[in-house]
């Protein structure tokens, strides 16, 4: 195969290798092939490309793009560089560009305080077990702005359930035992999260995340382990009239599907867990929780289209292990200023009067503006604080 390159080209190739990786790179990606060995001989007109779709260089020496004696690197060598070039210089961060298999290494590392985090916790019943998830909300270093809870057996019956520094965003009860959903978001980014759509076939929640990139979608779901594949179905349409216009997706949830190539740790194949891995598929999500999370079972997931998104899997509220997901991402957030204010209903206004009557403001004739206006407003304050009390 020969690669065609215009003459205006020619002086960026022939005198600058790594530009030339790039735009060999930019061709590559474009017909979707992996970046090939190449080797070129410049000509006054154009430069043709020598193209060796597998293995090592026939004659290894040098190269092109070598500073030291050995063979070239073989494709999957070069395709890997090519990747992290174009992650290196990704402007927008938790931009996902490719889906991920389940081949792939997923990072798991500490949250930084920038970053956007939010817990899963299947919590087996939320009254029960409150004081528990505070307690490790207040020895986390750092509290996740989200909290999206699955199983919380709450119904109608029950009132609103406190956090300590956080306020519910959304909730789903259930009329009969078990089950139910809730979204509970820190009080500092609560005004930037938005319920956009309660499910009607499915305990799952769908929301908006306001950020400094744009808004993102955030999904809560919790299937039931039955054989039903409907809201799976849903699942798929839902998000597909939600994500116009989002900057990107994480839906995470108790799904309890099983799919030993997919999900490392399942214990068969099932039907569901096929559908399941279609769906995530078309969603263009992929799957990044890499440990059990029930057990020696992988039943909580977390499904995103965020480059960078990275999990930890945490030692467990109930008999389900909390899991953390964190990315990239700055959120406003809302701070508490306080200031002084003056108790004017109290005030004692007759001596406020009389000290100001007694007050000496001639000094003033001989002071600049700025100075009079300065000593002005600084005496009035001080006889204020003797008349009215401060709030």
């Amino acid at each position: 195969m020969k690669v065609m390159i215009s003459s205006q080209l020619q002086a960026v190739i022939s005198t600058n290798s790594m530009q030339a990786m790039i735009v060999l790179s930019v061709i590559c990606s474009a017909t979707r092939r992996h970046l090939p060995v190449c080797s070129y001989a410049p000509r006054d007109d154009e430069v043709t490309l020598k193209v060796e779709r597998i293995g090592e260089a026939k004659k290894p020496g040098p190269g092109r793009f070598r500073t030291h004696r050995r063979g070239r690197r073989s494709v999957e060598a070069e395709a890997t560089r090519r990747t992290r070039f174009f992650q290196s210089t990704e402007f927008i961060a938790g931009l996902c560009v490719d889906d991920q298999s389940a081949d792939e290494e997923i990072k798991t590392e500490t949250v930084h305080p920038q970053d956007l985090c939010v817990w899963h916790v299947n919590v087996q019943g939320l009254r029960s077990h409150v004081a528990e998830l505070v307690a490790r909300l207040r020895m986390s270093e750092h509290s996740p702005h989200l909290l999206c809870l699955n199983e919380t057996f709450l119904d109608q019956s029950v009132g609103e359930v406190e956090i300590e520094g956080y306020v519910i965003s959304a909730r789903w009860d259930r009329s009969v035992q078990r089950g139910g959903v809730c979204i509970y978001a820190r009080q500092d980014i609560a005004q930037q999260v938005t319920l956009l759509e309660k499910s009607a076939s499915a305990e799952r929640f769908w929301g908006g995340l306001h950020t400094d990139y744009g808004p993102y979608l955030l999904g809560s779901w919790y299937r039931p382990p039955s054989a039903e594949v409907a809201s799976i179905e849903t699942c798929e349409k839902e998000h597909e009239q939600l994500s116009e216009g989002i900057m990107g997706t994480i839906l995470v949830g108790d799904i309890n599907v099983h799919h030993v190539q997919w999900l490392k740790h399942s214990r068969e194949t099932t039907a569901r867990g096929k559908r399941m891995r279609c769906a995530t598929a078309q969603m263009g999500l992929r799957q990044i929780v890499r440990q059990p999370t029930r057990g020696n079972h992988l039943l909580d997931l977390v499904l995103t289209d965020m480059r960078r998104t990275t999990t930890r899997v945490l030692p467990k509220i109930a008999d389900h292990c909390v899991v953390e997901a964190s990315v990239l991402l700055p959120v406003p957030h809302q701070e508490v200023v306080l200031r002084e204010g003056w108790k004017f209903g109290s005030a004692d206004w007759d001596r406020l009067n009389a000290d100001l009557e007694k007050e000496d403001w001639a000094t003033m004739n001989a002071m600049n503006a700025d100075d009079a206006a300065n000593h002005l407003s600084k005496r009035v304050r001080q006889l204020a604080e003797k008349s009215l009390q401060k709030t």
